[in-house]
């Protein structure tokens, strides 16, 4: 095996996974607009699970958002749907989507970060993962931010959009929303 097959088979894999989003905005029934916002230009993988007491694997993709949004087709970042006050932070670490309102919804990160490769065949990388689950009420808007705020750790924290007397959107954070770090079995 030569020294750059192992880097080269994850490059490989990471880009024929990365063909679909996998998920289907409703196209009925009611609906509320989320924004999900990377703080961190690793490669963010943004999902919406099935579970809300651990991260489902294998979950339907909205987005792939940091460094790979560029590398992976039909990546999602960059997506606008209308959610109030738009975000600062860069299109390849932003998407907005529709999602079901009126029942339980899990939306889930996982972030990987490239520590280095180490010859012989050693590649080094810091891997987390993070749900939260809330239930979106018919037109609402919301943000979540995705932050992996250390190496081997990765958390949610979420918003909810308001508009005050003279159309102000406001942003109101949403403390009591539980975040979970697990994977499913």
């Amino acid at each position: 095996m030569t020294r750059y097959a192992l880097p080269i088979l994850f490059t490989c894999v990471g880009l024929l996974t990365g063909c679909a989003t996998g998920y289907v905005a409703p196209q009925a029934g009611p609906t509320a607009k989320l924004r999900v916002i990377s703080l961190k230009p690793n490669n963010n993988r943004i999902t919406v699970g099935s579970d809300p007491t651990c991260v489902t694997p294998d979950a339907p993709r909205i987005a792939t958002l940091g460094v790979n949004a560029n590398a992976v087709r039909n990546a999602g970042a960059g997506s606008r749907v209308g959610v109030p006050l738009p975000s600062d932070e860069l299109p390849k670490q932003t998407t907005e989507a529709l999602i079901p309102a009126g029942k339980l919804f899990v939306l889930q990160g996982s972030a990987v970060s490239v520590g280095g490769f180490i010859p012989p065949y050693t590649f080094m990388y810091n891997y987390c993962r993070a749900a939260l689950a809330f239930n979106p009420v018919e037109g609402g808007a919301y943000e979540a931010v995705f932050d992996q705020s250390s190496p081997s750790s990765c958390t949610f924290t979420l918003s909810q959009f308001t508009q005050e007397q003279g159309a102000t959107w406001r942003r109101t954070p949403l403390p009591d929303t539980k975040v979970v770090y697990h994977a499913c079995r």
